[in-house]
């Protein structure tokens, strides 16, 4: 077999004079713990754990595990590739690097690049990969690379593994394998449409995923997909519906959420759009059934938005200040308080608030959250108000309290006392 080149590894297969590097991978304590113990203690057990082992899968299947070095220093840095085991029904992935690789990309360019080798060259429509429950490091992984969780086993009695699974066509993203000429070739991805001429219509979506439920074949895209494709250059194909080409992508993406997620995921994407155009679009498109045409509002002035902000500010310290003042007072004496914010005003707490609420109607621009409010403010502060007021009442000297001060806006000149002055 010949070697696997990627952007930063090389991955070619085992030799009997890689023991020294496998007796040590094979007992570093995350190997041991994360996938089993292999029970390999010695340079001769190693050599025997190759020939039984990848050497052995060469022979039999044409395929195995490899050696993963660095391309530039030729350093290896652990293995990779698909194992036919007995006990599953298709081939799997397996990997193992050593710790000072961890984090760095390497464990996913080089699954990545099995992947697509046995894609390509052996022809595999569907990979397994197996993992320890406890291995959230490689569930990660393999979620990234498209694998689906499946089910819980237990091979071994008392020690359980998860299977995943991952579809393969020709439209996912694949590594560069070692068959192209150009090695520095940018890896093909979903991001990417297909250039036209290398389009091929199929006859039906079980064409592309023919391992796909029938029940999973068919994803709607939204209302605005299709324009969006016309302007990526697609618009003068002959396509089924919007774009038969990005369906596999959608199907894979569709496995991953409940389809009750995916509704609610497509209903609120469609709901910040219509909230981008402003509410009165917003209002035209619900009542004609569909979305206004109008684009996104512009950013509103930078005077309008200093002053929001000061009135924000001013809001918010308002009515932070009211309410500890108010708590700390009626907790060491209850009664009326006549002092600090509440000298000139009886509600500072509920000005605040009004004037927390007003700054961001008037980022708005729009007469509807000033609608809102007005319910907000005349509905439910003022009568909370007016209650608390009665209540006052009842304490001494509220008829003085209530001369001085305003009800809302602070009272700034103070009404005279009756009579004439000596």
């Amino acid at each position: 077999m010949d070697p696997i080149l990627t952007e930063r590894l090389i991955l070619r297969p085992f030799a009997l004079g890689d023991a020294p590097f496998i007796l040590r991978l094979l007992n570093e304590p995350s190997f041991i713990e994360n996938i089993t113990d292999k029970g390999v203690r010695t340079l001769e057990q190693a050599a025997e754990y190759l020939a039984q082992g990848p050497l052995a899968s060469y022979a039999t299947h044409g395929h195995g595990l490899w050696m993963v070095q660095h391309r530039t220093t030729g350093n290896p840095m652990g293995m990779c590739g698909l194992i036919k085991r007995d006990t599953l029904e298709e081939v799997d992935l397996g990997y193992a690097l050593c710790p000072e690789f961890w984090g760095l990309g390497y464990a996913r360019e080089a699954a990545e690049a099995c992947v697509a080798w046995g894609r390509d060259h052996l022809g595999l429509r569907g990979l397994l990969a197996i993992v320890s429950p406890g291995n959230a490091a490689s569930i990660r992984l393999l979620e990234a690379l498209a694998f689906r969780y499946i089910e819980t086993r237990d091979f071994t009695p008392g020690d359980p593994v998860a299977v995943y699974r991952r579809i393969l066509s020709q439209h996912d993203r694949a590594a560069p394998s070692p068959d192209r000429a150009d090695l520095g070739q940018e890896p093909a991805s979903p991001r990417h449409l297909p250039e036209r001429g290398r389009l091929r219509r199929p006859a039906s979506l079980a064409a592309v995923h023919p391992d796909q439920p029938a029940e999973g074949r068919h994803i709607p895209l939204c209302a605005g997909a299709h324009g969006r494709l016309r302007e990526l250059g697609t618009g003068g194909l002959d396509l089924p519906g919007p774009a038969w080409h990005l369906r596999p992508l959608l199907v894979d993406q569709a496995r991953r959420l409940p389809g009750r997620a995916l509704e609610r995921a497509r209903h609120l994407g469609r709901r910040a759009a219509r909230l981008r155009r402003g509410a009165g679009p917003l209002l035209a498109g619900t009542r004609a059934g569909g979305d206004a045409p109008a684009g996104p509002r512009p950013e509103p002035a930078a005077c309008l938005l200093g002053t929001a902000v000061a009135i924000h500010t001013l809001g918010l310290a308002l009515m932070l200040s009211a309410d500890a003042q108010k708590h700390a007072l009626l907790s060491q004496r209850p009664g009326l308080i006549t002092t600090g914010l509440y000298a000139r005003v009886r509600h500072p707490n509920y000005l605040g608030e009004m004037l927390l609420y007003g700054a961001y109607a008037l980022l708005a621009r729009h007469w509807a959250p000033w609608l809102v409010l007005a319910w907000v403010w005349g509905g439910l502060f003022l009568p909370n108000m007016l209650v608390m007021e009665a209540r006052l009442s009842r304490h001494p000297g509220w008829s003085g309290f209530k001369a001085r001060t305003g009800f809302l806006l602070p009272r700034l000149r103070t009404p005279r006392a009756a009579g004439n002055p000596a």
